[in-house]
């Protein structure tokens, strides 16, 4: 995957977003104004892995067999076994990784910046891999977006979802979120964490060789950025996307 690029016009950016927002509705915990949203819709069944629509549904794992109900309260938890950790002699922030992607569960969601903003690139995730493009980040490196997601549909389903930065084989973990579809009013939860991660270079032994810096994973030090969703029953994950406040 390309280098992401660091540079927006203010105005194109305004443009791109403006071409696809719309106006939150009420009687949710959802912010109200302007965004982008598109929705992560549990499947068994997928689509055609080369359709390139741009759609707003974005097909995933159900993470259940076809036809079979969810009688009682999963959870999602997130395997931090996974996880290397380097630190910069006594500093006391830490860096998490890991240098095989294959231990990292879930389907992948890339999210691509591209300077026509956004779109859905592929939307069948069953097959693994999903991609999104999204705005580029500022001149200062910042991606100036704030991001809600909710679970909705049957209650007793999960999900947990982590992100992930990759530069030059080392995936650099973002932070994740448990996301429960219980009885009742869904939760609308803040993913902004999923946005920003502890970097440092590494050396041969897996230790920081300078200080560590939390980046936005939209740096252009990083060559992929992806969410792993890792479902289990829930059929519709709603994704809002808002222009943060200055």
């Amino acid at each position: 995957m390309k280098k992401f690029v660091k540079v927006l016009a203010t105005s194109a950016m305004a443009l791109s977003f403006a071409a696809v927002s719309a106006m939150a509705g009420t009687g949710n915990d959802m912010p109200s104004g302007a965004h982008f949203q598109f929705n992560l819709i549990g499947s068994t069944n997928g689509i055609n892995a080369d359709d390139k629509s741009n759609g707003r549904a974005i097909m995933i794992p159900l993470g259940i067999e076809k036809g079979k109900q969810i009688k009682a309260q999963r959870t999602c938890e997130f395997d931090d076994s996974i996880l290397e950790t380097a630190y910069f002699e006594e500093e006391a922030a830490k860096v998490q990784y890991v240098t095989d992607v294959s231990k990292i569960k879930g389907v992948k969601l890339h999210f691509e910046p591209s300077p026509d903003g956004f779109g859905i690139e592929d939307r069948d995730a069953t097959d693994g891999d999903a991609t999104i493009t999204v705005p580029e980040v500022d001149e200062a490196g910042v991606w100036q977006y704030d991001v809600y997601v909710r679970a909705l549909g049957k209650p007793n389903a999960c999900m947990n979802i982590s992100g992930w930065a990759e530069e030059t084989g080392v995936w650099y973990y973002a932070g994740n979120i448990e996301l429960n579809r219980k009885s009742g009013k869904p939760e609308t939860v803040d993913a902004n964490k999923l946005f920003t991660v502890n970097y440092c270079p590494l050396d041969t032994n897996g230790d920081c060789t300078k200080s560590v810096e939390t980046l936005s994973v939209f740096n252009d030090i990083f060559n992929d950025y992806f969410w792993a969703i890792d479902n289990k029953g829930v059929r519709n994950l709603q994704v809002r996307i808002y222009p943060a406040e200055q």
